[in-house]
């Protein structure tokens, strides 16, 4: 008693690796939307003005199931208190940059004919003020970047652009 060898159909066979490539098409269909869903995500807390790398607004994305407006995301992060104040360790941690002498004289020469007494500017004021005129202009991010990259040469500090 012998077995019979076992023919099989190609169509069959195609149609076998047709659905199994679907499958799998499939599947990553799947992780793409996900991934496009937390990139938009992402963009949404953004938009609000939420920094990923500030614990305190991580702590916020993490939780936030509400409405995905950036404006209704901005006030709800405001009502909780997570945007507003500045973040007590990020303002300890910044580096303390020393004034030059040229440039406390050149304050000191303004000084005298305006009558006011400007503050000398470090470079993390220079880019949180950048960083708040970004947000109230709703600056894109090439013109963010631009100016950022201005306010760094103007301060003598390079920039992603120097290296290019």
């Amino acid at each position: 008693m012998s077995e019979e060898p076992s023919i099989t159909d190609p169509e069959q066979d195609d149609a076998t690796d047709q659905f199994r490539a679907l499958r799998e098409k499939a599947k990553r269909v799947d992780q793409l939307e996900k991934e496009l869903d937390g990139l938009r995500r992402d963009k949404m807390f953004r938009d609000a003005g939420l920094d990923p790398a500030n614990k305190q607004h991580a702590y916020f994305m993490r939780g936030y199931d509400g409405d995905p407006d950036p404006e209704k995301v901005r006030a709800e992060a405001l009502e909780a208190g997570f945007l507003g104040a500045p973040e007590p360790a990020a303002a300890a941690a910044a580096p303390s940059v020393e004034v030059p002498a040229a440039e406390r004289e050149a304050w000191a020469r303004v000084d005298g004919v305006s009558g006011e007494t400007p503050a000398p500017q470090t470079p993390a004021d220079v880019l949180a003020a950048i960083g708040a005129t970004a947000r109230t202009e709703r600056w894109t991010e090439k013109r963010l970047g631009q100016e950022i990259s201005h306010a760094l040469a103007q301060q003598g500090l390079p920039t992603a652009m120097d290296g290019y």
